[in-house]
């Protein structure tokens, strides 16, 4: 009996296994979207797609960002200005996008503007979220809205899988960003104490805010991965994969 288990284990194994090594292929003719392109995850990918052929829209919120990536990349790389917490800024780069498409091409976005293009050629949606949005750990609101990423993330996979396009999400845990870096942190815990009401900054105190931003920044020196690289291939994986 346990041989039988044992053989199907491995039968399960190696199919999954050959699952993941599919690729769609024909890079040179594929677009993507990609937002945050400035540094991090989305700088090191859109370098990472730019190498294996893809064409590449690349949202950047800085000048300087979008000059970087100009310097650094090829001509398949178009950067241009986003800010994803402005709706006209989405549907400028929507409309650069639509003129710089041949003819019937496809994408990968994450946004509702985009999706008419996602579907008209049953592209895919990758949408990065984090491990907080599976377990609950630092900074409450964070947490928060990472489960809601997912969340929507999941919804949209069951909207839209009838109609060809497949969504997928990659979970990073603590990586060496600008996100994580613990100067940028801190700074950033000060701005937001200081905005909080004088009663709850008095409930908190100044120990506790001492206390809490060594913690984050010991948390973030000791715990940050180095090699962006594992997240990165799981995009590419995301993207290329036929079945991802």
């Amino acid at each position: 009996m346990w041989i039988y288990v044992a053989i199907s284990i491995f039968l399960w194994l190696l199919l999954k296994w050959y699952r993941n090594k599919e690729i769609i292929g024909n890079y040179g003719n594929r677009y993507i979207v990609i937002t945050g392109c400035d540094s991090g995850f989305g700088y090191s990918l859109t370098k990472k797609l730019d190498k294996l052929g893809f064409y590449v829209f690349a949202g950047c919120l800085t000048g300087e960002g979008l000059a970087k990536l100009n310097e650094e990349t090829s001509s398949k790389v178009k950067p241009f200005m986003l800010d994803v917490s402005k709706t006209e800024s989405i549907e400028r780069a929507f409309e650069f996008v639509q003129l710089n498409l041949p003819q019937n091409t496809g994408m990968v976005e994450t946004t509702r503007i985009f999706l008419p293009l996602v579907l008209k050629t049953k592209g895919r949606v990758v949408n990065i979220t984090s491990v907080a949005g599976r377990i609950a750990v630092l900074y409450g609101p964070y947490a928060v809205s990472k489960h809601a990423a997912e969340g929507y993330s999941d919804a949209l996979r069951r909207e839209l899988y009838k109609r060809g396009v497949s969504v997928h999400i990659i979970e990073p845990g603590c990586f060496k960003t600008r996100i994580t870096d613990p100067d940028v942190t801190c700074n950033a815990i000060d701005v937001y104490y200081d905005k909080l009401q004088m009663d709850i900054q008095d409930y908190f105190g100044p120990v506790f805010l001492k206390q809490y931003k060594k913690t984050v920044k010991k948390g973030l020196t000791i715990g940050a991965c180095s090699d962006i690289d594992h997240v990165i291939n799981a995009y590419v994986h995301a993207l290329t994969a036929k079945l991802p």
